[in-house]
């Protein structure tokens, strides 16, 4: 059970994968506009639900922050939402 809201192994595995990632690939900012990092995203989470590897998630929480730090999407923009604006938790 954890202790916690957050999970630091959970950051320090991003971490990890993106110094690997920039020793194989060079820095990630270098080739964003050539991925489409929302669509790796979904991607890295349809294939942890058939396998059930949990580094998919990591990898599509990098693929996120890349998204979020350098957006593709025209007019992004960040605001906090109140409780009634936002979806809505999906439950089982």
């Amino acid at each position: 059970m954890l202790d916690s809201d957050f999970n630091p192994e959970f950051v320090k595995l991003m971490q990890n994968r993106m110094e690997t990632s920039r020793y194989k690939y060079g820095p990630w900012k270098d080739n964003r506009v050539h991925v489409d990092a929302l669509a790796n995203a979904i991607t890295r989470i349809d294939h942890y639900k058939k396998t059930k590897n949990l580094e998919g998630l990591v990898d599509a929480a990098n693929f996120l922050m890349m998204e979020y730090t350098l957006p593709i999407l025209d007019g992004a923009y960040f605001r906090a939402e109140e409780s009634g604006e936002s979806p809505k938790l999906v439950k089982y």
